[in-house]
């Protein structure tokens, strides 16, 4: 807040930690920080790298997760901009 940046917050593997991602969302909501998501455990990451791809290269619930998070963050730019 003190040097006025834009944020949003994602939380990567959140499975692991349900009472922290609990938490943290809370945190956002009580904050007003713009919340993109959750990006869940996946071990088919592991996959995608050792076979040179990204995890959005493949179809798994992480890769979901991403593209859903990623139009959010798309659309949260296009609404800051036409402030």
């Amino acid at each position: 807040k003190q040097l006025q940046v834009p944020v949003a917050v994602v939380i990567n593997k959140a499975d692991t930690n349900m009472q922290k991602s609990e938490a943290i969302e809370n945190f956002c909501e009580e904050s007003h920080i713009p919340f993109l998501g959750k990006i869940p455990y996946d071990p088919k990451a592991i996959e995608a790298i050792n076979n040179g791809k990204t995890l959005v290269e493949i179809e798994s619930v992480g890769s979901a997760a991403i593209t859903s998070i990623y139009e959010k963050a798309i659309s949260l730019m296009k609404e800051e901009l036409q402030k």
